[in-house]
């Protein structure tokens, strides 16, 4: 059954979706293992669980869980929290993928996420004004808004519609992030969340920016995703074939281009197979031909 529905529906989604799926998953898996520690009596529910997968401010706590930075991208805590998340990722990301494609999409969404959670670690560091301690990061959001302001900032006036009147893509974008904004400024309870929001859409800024120049910041990053993915599919690139190495043996008659009459080949058609071996590849030959280069490399 499981197969079944691995199949149908992440197998032929499309990358959005299979983000929305697992961040989905993996929210529901949380919330099934709280209650089931807490049915057992044990102290902590899904809190526990949450706390391993979630990143740190501190940069000696993520020592201990290096896979938080994540993890943490695909993690919530809260239905609400989750369902937002899901639903704006849902608008920007096909308006992405449909733009610039699914290929730079996960790549921007890792880094962004990575980064948010970097401009947190290090202002924590390093202000004095920072709340003291090891404060959670948890959730897509810093993810979100790299790629909500990466599409923003490559099609600024991209209309979309909302209820009953349209708005472009920069004046969403601005709103979100002037919100964090205030919320620094002011000092919120979620200043985290806030920094970390913050810290993806400038990664989003900059990377559509330098796109438009024909620069992509994160094609290194999709190399070693490929390269993961690839791992762990158990495929592997086929190698390339080599070609035949030919040896051809010239004799006295070799001048006149063809050989003496007694001879099963002569050299214009050798140079001809071997023009087409350079053209289109040795597997390209048909029986004859790579028979009569087989005589020929012998004789």
């Amino acid at each position: 059954m499981f197969q079944t529905y691995y199949n149908q529906y992440f197998k032929n989604a499309n990358l959005v979706n299979r983000i929305i799926i697992i961040n989905a998953a993996i929210f529901l898996l949380i919330t099934i293992l709280g209650v089931i520690i807490r049915l057992s009596g044990a102290s902590g529910g899904s809190s526990v669980i949450s706390h391993y997968l979630s990143a740190s401010s501190d940069f000696r706590s993520m020592l201990f869980r290096p896979w938080g930075i994540i993890t943490y991208q695909f993690t919530h805590v809260g239905l609400w929290h989750l369902a937002f998340n899901l639903l704006v990722f849902h608008f920007v990301g096909n308006i992405f993928g449909g733009t610039l494609g699914e290929r730079k999409l996960l790549p921007l969404y890792l880094i962004g996420g990575i980064l948010g959670w970097l401009l947190v670690a290090l202002v924590s560091t390093f202000s004095p004004l920072f709340p003291e301690g090891d404060i959670p990061i948890i959730g897509a959001s810093a993810s979100v808004m790299a790629v909500m302001t990466a599409i923003a900032t490559y099609l600024p006036n991209y209309k979309v519609r909302i209820f009953t009147f349209s708005v472009s893509l920069k004046y969403i974008a601005l709103f979100y992030i002037a919100g964090d904004l205030v919320s620094v400024q002011n000092g919120a309870s979620n200043i985290g969340g806030n920094l970390a929001h913050l810290g993806g859409a400038a990664f989003g800024f900059f990377y559509a920016l330098q796109l438009k120049k024909g620069k992509d910041y994160t094609a290194g990053f999709s190399r070693l995703l490929d390269a993961f993915f690839a791992l762990f599919s158990g495929k592997r690139k086929p190698r390339a074939k080599k070609k035949p190495k030919m040896k051809m043996h010239k004799n006295q008659a070799s001048n006149n281009k063809k050989t003496s009459p007694n001879s099963d080949f002569n050299q214009e058609e050798i140079d001809r197979i071997l023009d087409k071996i350079s053209k289109s590849g040795y597997d390209s030959l048909s029986s004859t031909e790579k028979q009569t280069l087989f005589k020929a490399g012998n004789s």
